[in-house]
């Protein structure tokens, strides 16, 4: 789920045209503590069904672990993550159709590194940015380190040129803007167990906005 946050709060944080400092910011892979952290951080940012149990996170990352990063400042500190599962073809078309929500995923269900040459779609499972210093300015430099590596991380999980589609679902009015810049349309409403829309993006024009936001924030 994409999900733009400060503190408890729903923001937008990508703003068109904005002019920010030099990112302090770095993107790494994340261990299993993090993973750990991830989970607990999710407690606060998402509510009900939206709330991943940590044994099933650690589930899909033990499944393919290529899929899973964090953003951090220049102290160190978690500021946000990226979450991506590459789930197989009969998976997703039962996810898209709301058959299954995103806690009933498992293991199994996501193809293992092994296995990259396969992967033809991902679903963006959470990106989530908090920053508990400066919350406007450092929210938009961290998502923007996330967006500069975003091919460079679908990368560790697959040949990004293989990718055709990209599933997500926003969990916020900033999320849902999000995903409109990103280019992602909305699919035809299913109805789903979380109440949510599933959206979906052409990854050529994924690529391209990618690149045009990152672009923009510098």
């Amino acid at each position: 789920m994409v999900q733009m946050v400060q503190a408890r709060n729903k923001s937008s944080i990508c703003q068109s045209g904005s002019q920010l400092p030099e990112s302090g910011y770095s993107v790494w892979p994340a261990t299993q503590e993090d993973i750990c952290r991830i989970a607990q951080n999710a407690k606060r940012v998402y509510t009900g069904l939206d709330v991943i149990p940590q044994e099933t996170m650690l589930g899909w990352y033990k499944a393919n672990p290529n899929g899973f990063w964090v953003v951090k400042d220049k102290t160190g500190t978690y500021c946000g993550n990226l979450d991506l599962l590459a789930l197989k073809p009969d998976v997703m078309q039962r996810f898209i159709d709301g058959e299954i929500i995103e806690r009933e995923i498992q293991g199994d269900y996501i193809y293992c590194p092994s296995e990259s040459d396969k992967i033809e779609s991902i679903y963006i499972e959470s990106l989530v940015v908090v920053n508990p210093g400066n919350m406007k300015t450092g929210n938009a430099l961290a998502l923007r380190k996330l967006l500069e590596n975003f091919y460079a991380i679908v990368s560790s999980l697959c040949d990004p040129v293989n990718i055709k589609k990209i599933y997500a679902i926003a969990a916020s009015d900033g999320g849902m803007r999000i995903l409109s810049k990103l280019g992602f349309s909305m699919i035809g409403k299913h109805q789903r167990q979380d109440d949510h829309n599933t959206y979906f993006a052409d990854a050529k024009i994924f690529w391209q906005r990618i690149k045009r936001l990152s672009n923009r924030a510098n």
